[in-house]
Formats: C-alpha cells, sequence, structure tokens
C-alpha cells in the first residue's frame, strides 16, 4: 500500500511540475516531453509496477521509467508495453514487451521492441513487427519483416522500409464491406483489391502512402514475388508508382504468370490503364490453350495489349518468330488431371521459384 501511494503521489507530481511549467510558459524551461507527447498525456503502469521519473534543478525532464503493464495516451500515440523509457537529452522513446502495441492513425502496429525519435518522425519496430492499417471502407493492409522502420514527411506521406523476408498483403476487407465499382485508389488500379508482395531473407521493401492513406509507391529487391488479381510474377527488382500508375519489374529472368499465359524477359512494364505490357530483354512467351497446344513468341521487344472488349494483340519487334505445337495424345483421363498454372501464395513461393521456362 506505501508503495502505491508513492507512485499515485508521483504521478500527482508529474502533472504538476509539469503543468507549472506549460502554465508559466516560460521560453527558458519549456516542457521537453511535449515533443514526444503532446501537451496532453496520461501514462499509468500496473498496481504492482513500478514508475520512475528525474528532474533537473531547472525542473527540466531527464528521463522516464516504467514496467508492468505500461500504458500511454498522448497527443502524439497511444501505447502498450511491459516497460517504457524515455530519455530527454535523445528525445528518444523506448518501449519492449511480449507484444508492444503502437496506436497512430491511420496505423496499428504490434512488435517486441519499438523505438519512437519525434524530432525526426522516426519509429523503428523489431522482433516479429507487423503493421495492420486499415481504410474507411474496411480495406486492409498488412504489413511483416525482420525489421520495419516508419518514417513521417514534412508533406504528410508516411514511409516505410522493410528489411528481411519482407510481405505486403492488402486485403478486400469483410464480406460486408462495400466495393465500389470502380477502384480508385492508384495501386487497387494495378494490381487490384487483393494482393501480396514477398521477398527473400535478404530482400528490402520500401513503400509510401499519402495522408489520404492511399498507397503512393513501391519498391522491392531480392526475391521479390508478386500475387494479385491482374498479373502474378517473380524478379529480381520491382518497382510501382501510382502517379504514372506503371509497375516496373527487373530480373534475370522475370516470370510473368497470367491465366494460361506463361513469359519470361529480363525487363517487364505495365500499364494497366492502357492495358499494355511490355517485355524487354530477349522476351519469351509461352501461350496453351484448352487443348494443351502451346504457342512460343521471341523477339526483340514484345508488346502486348488488352482491349476493353476482351481481345489481346501481341506485337513483336525485332526478329519476330512464332512457334506451335501440338499437344501429345494422351488418355482423356490423363489430360483432365492438367491443372493451370499455381498462383503465388506464400505456401506455393517455393514452388514457381523454381519453375524453369525452357528456350530451345
Amino acid at each position: 500500500m506505501f508503495i502505491r501511494r508513492i507512485q499515485i503521489f508521483g504521478l500527482i507530481l508529474l502533472w504538476g511540475l509539469w503543468g507549472t511549467i506549460c502554465l508559466a510558459d516560460q521560453p527558458a524551461n519549456p516542457n521537453s516531453a511535449e515533443d514526444v507527447f503532446g501537451r496532453n498525456f496520461v501514462l499509468t503502469v500496473d498496481t504492482s509496477g513500478t514508475l520512475k521519473y528525474n528532474f533537473s534543478e531547472k525542473n527540466e525532464l531527464i528521463s522516464i521509467e516504467a514496467k508492468r503493464d505500461v500504458h500511454l495516451v498522448s497527443d502524439k500515440l497511444e501505447l502498450f508495453c511491459d516497460k517504457f523509457n524515455y530519455d530527454a537529452k535523445t528525445k528518444q522513446l523506448k518501449a519492449i514487451g511480449k507484444r508492444v502495441k503502437i496506436i497512430q492513425a491511420p496505423i496499428v502496429a504490434t512488435c517486441g521492441e519499438f523505438s519512437y525519435e519525434p524530432k525526426t518522425g522516426r519509429s523503428e519496430l523489431l522482433k516479429f513487427p507487423e503493421i495492420l492499417n486499415k481504410d474507411e471502407e474496411g480495406h486492409k493492409t498488412s504489413t511483416k519483416g525482420d525489421n520495419i522502420i516508419i518514417e513521417r514527411e514534412p508533406n504528410g506521406d508516411t514511409l516505410i522500409q522493410v528489411a528481411g523476408n519482407a510481405n505486403l498483403k492488402s486485403e478486400a476487407g469483410s464480406a460486408a464491406t462495400p466495393k465500389p465499382a470502380k477502384a480508385v485508389e492508384p495501386a487497387q488500379k494495378m494490381f487490384g483489391r487483393q494482393f501480396e508482395i514477398l521477398t527473400g531473407k535478404s530482400g528490402e521493401l520500401l513503400y509510401a502512402f499519402t495522408k489520404e492513406n492511399e498507397l503512393k509507391s513501391i519498391v522491392a529487391r531480392s526475391e521479390v514475388f508478386l500475387s494479385s488479381e491482374q498479373v502474378d510474377l517473380s524478379c529480381n527488382r520491382f518497382e510501382f508508382n501510382g502517379k504514372e500508375n506503371k509497375l516496373l519489374a527487373m530480373g534475370n529472368p522475370v516470370k510473368i504468370f497470367q491465366k494460361t499465359l506463361t513469359a519470361r524477359c529480363g525487363r517487364f512494364e505495365y500499364y494497366p490503364e492502357e492495358g499494355k505490357s511490355i517485355l524487354l530483354e530477349k522476351p519469351l512467351i509461352i501461350n496453351k490453350d484448352e487443348e494443351g497446344r502451346t504457342t512460343e513468341t521471341r523477339g526483340e521487344k514484345i508488346l502486348i495489349l488488352q482491349a476493353k472488349e476482351g481481345e489481346t494483340s501481341i506485337l513483336v519487334e525485332g526478329s519476330p518468330s512464332i512457334e506451335s505445337a501440338a499437344v501429345e495424345e494422351k488418355p482423356a483421363r490423363e489430360v483432365a488431371k492438367v491443372k493451370a498454372p499455381t498462383p503465388i501464395t506464400e505456401s506455393t513461393v517455393d514452388k514457381i521459384k523454381n519453375v524453369e521456362v525452357i528456350e530451345e
């Protein structure tokens, strides 16, 4: 009981001292904690927890330490953790716990270790970090990786950098969520409402979204895999530009899977609003019809145009060649076992990674 009284008194004293500084509005003794927490905040711990803070001779906050069921509510963010530390000298906040939870609209994040630098607007999440972003329509985007860094830009944009085993996944939301007749967000025009981007262990993923919560750009490298409603592909480097509404994939090679079409090239460009795909650097397209007949198309540049009526035109430039091969006759029951190309998902990444497009 004595300990609890000390803690409660400590909170009152903390509020009193900071309130005095704020009311006096003295330029010489600014409240340094406001940079992190804002002018209004509440910091609480469990009844069996501890709270320690230090002040200088000039009534300036030096540090805060809190343990056990720590809960911070402020103008800047809301935070749940097991251990909390704030250093006024570095103006850095750190939180540790089995499940640290950070709420900073429109982001809700969890991790094992969290650090925040208000001066730069930089946050770092370690130990199984995950970010959830949900818009007003219920459309959800989740981000996972070994290490996640979040930075706030002066123009209102938010940059998120993921290092190691990056996973960016966008979902349509709940079944009750109404879907607009036409997707307006740039990324939805590109990939559809549901998509997933993965990288390898040494991969990196950097993406930005605007203050309106629209995905603006994506850059990913090292064993990149994209699965979407529009196209599935694997590559070494992937770029998406929402302003230009352009997708660029580079690799050795880039592998593209789209319905019955399989393709390979060194550089792949996709413009969904124009219904245009460009394949460069030894492009090869293999198209298989319902009867199993394959058609191989080669050239220095291949342009694929998809009309709104559903028609597809292929234009080949530079030493074009088309080769068609009939399917081998097999018993009906064996032909029935032929399956469509496997889509890229987290569980089938290894299978697709090892797919080889053979060029004779």
